[in-house]
């Protein structure tokens, strides 16, 4: 998946079930017709080591689709690889 970043959320703590606790950050992108998709980063990756900030290019590999309240979200663990302005032909 590959969009212009249009929203970054601020790192929050959140509680799981299990009583675990796990870093959150939502990062919002859009493709060329302005669909967007909300991406969910969980636990280290939300402090990527290249901040990610509105108008940067990302592309995102190996995140989990899932589906929570109607709303598609993509949900970003240890699994997934995140890019930010890759170097990659415009198509």
């Amino acid at each position: 998946m590959i969009g212009v970043v249009t929203d970054v959320s601020e790192v929050s703590n959140i509680t799981l079930k299990s009583g675990e606790s796990k870093n959150k950050r939502t990062v919002t992108i859009a493709d060329k017709s302005n669909c967007t998709v909300t991406l969910t980063l969980w636990g280290d990756i939300t402090s990527a080591p290249v901040a990610i900030e509105q108008g940067q290019v990302l592309a995102v590999k190996g995140a989990r689709i899932t589906d929570f309240r109607g709303k598609s979200l993509n949900s970003a663990d240890k699994a997934s690889n995140l890019f930010v302005n890759p170097d990659v032909p415009e198509t």
